[in-house]
């Protein structure tokens, strides 16, 4: 999430590397963050009966409801064929529900930020909300 953070403060203040410095102190404090439904509680990770839970919903339903996998490899051109070990699999957190566009998927988390003057102050004043 730092990263993302980083990205997004540098995105939006000129894209130039000294914004991105900025955006890595700037975030330098920030807690764990949560996924949160739209229309739902934040997803708290806990355990039952031995099982984790993210919220109230299983980690294999949470898997089905909200990743997805891709799936890649290089190529050996002259053979068309997979290269030896190079198969690559990334698996991530989509921002909807699968088949559901209309149940979006939030983070919640607390960003520790210190006032340090009137020009980063403006520059903050841009991130009411980051969306990443």
């Amino acid at each position: 999430m730092w990263g993302a953070l980083v990205n997004s403060y540098g995105k939006l203040n000129g894209e130039i590397d000294e914004t991105f410095q900025e955006g890595k102190t700037l975030f330098k404090n920030i807690t764990c963050f949560y996924p949160e439904p739209l229309d739902g509680e934040i997803m708290f990770p806990n355990f039952k009966d031995g099982k984790l839970y993210m919220g109230n919903i299983s980690e294999t339903d949470f898997r089905m409801r909200y990743t997805d996998t891709y799936v890649s490899t290089a190529i050996e051109a002259p053979y068309f064929a997979a290269m030896e070990e190079s198969l690559h699999e990334i698996e991530i957190i989509l921002p909807e529900e699968k088949g559901n566009k209309a149940k979006e998927l939030y983070w919640v988390g607390l960003v520790g930020i210190e006032r340090e003057g009137k020009v980063q102050q403006k520059k903050l004043r841009k991130l009411k909300e980051i969306s990443i």
